[in-house]
């Protein structure tokens, strides 16, 4: 039985091949055309390209450089690289700053400017809303690391928009923190000056009251007719007043000498260290040129394929389903006119 059996299996199988052999020409030019169809059809759909920009934080190393290369703390402002680098990741994400960076920068060789307002603010959106962030899991990097990927039909325009929108953010951060710097400084001057002023003004105040006081004694040194000192005549057991110690040419000089004071403050400890402090804060250059608010660990490459279609996975689905599909399609129409004839 099991013989029969295996005889009539060897039998459909070589008629099977029979089969095969006889349509073989057919099975081939359908294949072909199938997949020349295919190939055609798919060159002729929008390809779509994908690229990324793979950043983190900027080091231990490079953070604690800048922080001591300008006096950052002085002013009560600290450079977190983990905070810029969120601020970085807001900015690249926000649909506003995103028009800025198109508007900055020259793309009418890549976008269609041929085309209407609306059809030009559409590709704009387009790009603007391709942009995709995601986390990565590395071990590699002390802080996170993001992929910042982005996708469209024009490998070169994503792949300078995306780069573009990293160094602009970049520098528009390093910049913020520069002008942080320069407003801190320029309020240390201002409060540097009041304070001079207010020191000044205590000492005229002083110097004032003083120069009243001896004018008070002046005045009775005058109408007493105390014109010389009179150190020289007093008892040491008496306290005399001034007008009558110093008497009137004294206390004119003394006087004169208040007034040159008011006129030419000498400078105290305090507002020399004032002075001191205030020279240095103008001499000082805020540069920041060099540092980075985060570091790029790979920037965007011009993609050379599109992610999609892919055309080799859809050829290859395209040639084999066409091969097996005549096999059986030939094979379904011998049956066909074998079950007629049996009619």
């Amino acid at each position: 039985m099991n013989i029969e059996s295996n005889k009539t299996s060897e039998i459909e199988l070589l008629k099977l091949v029979s089969i095969i052999k006889e349509r073989i020409f057919y099975i081939i030019c359908i294949t072909i055309t199938i997949t020349l169809a295919s190939f055609i059809y798919l060159s002729n759909l929008s390809k779509n390209y994908s690229t990324s920009v793979i950043i983190t934080s900027i080091t231990i190393n490079d953070e604690e450089r800048l922080n001591q290369e300008l006096p950052i703390d002085r002013f009560g402002i600290e450079f977190d690289s983990r905070n810029v680098l969120n601020d970085f990741l807001i900015f690249i994400q926000s649909e506003n700053f995103q028009k800025k960076v198109l508007n900055e920068f020259d793309y009418s060789n890549l976008l269609d400017l041929q085309k209407d307002k609306n059809e030009y603010e559409l590709q704009a959106k387009s790009l603007i809303n391709s942009i995709d962030v995601s986390l990565l899991d590395s071990k590699n990097f002390l802080g996170d690391v993001y992929k910042i990927s982005i996708k469209g039909q024009n490998p070169n325009l994503i792949t300078s928009y995306i780069n573009d929108l990293i160094e602009f953010t970049n520098n528009l951060l390093i910049s913020q923190i520069e002008e942080r710097i320069e407003l801190s400084m320029e309020k240390r001057i201002d409060e540097v000056n009041y304070e001079i002023f207010v020191l000044n003004l205590k000492n005229d105040t002083l110097n004032l009251e003083d120069i009243k006081e001896l004018e008070r004694e002046l005045q009775i040194a005058i109408n007493l007719g105390s014109k010389n000192s009179n150190f020289k005549s007093i008892n040491t057991n008496i306290n005399p007043p001034n007008w009558f110690l110093l008497g009137e040419d004294a206390i004119k000089e003394k006087i004169k000498s208040i007034k040159n004071k008011i006129n030419y403050p000498p400078k105290s400890e305090a507002i020399i260290e004032l002075e001191s402090e205030k020279d240095f804060l103008k001499q000082l250059k805020v540069n920041l040129d060099g540092f980075n608010a985060i570091e790029t660990i790979k920037r965007a490459n011009i993609p050379q394929s599109p992610y999609e279609p892919n055309i080799e996975k859809f050829m290859f689905f395209a040639f084999f389903a066409s091969f097996l599909g005549s096999i059986f399609l030939f094979i379904f129409l011998d049956l066909f006119k074998q079950y007629e004839r049996n009619q």
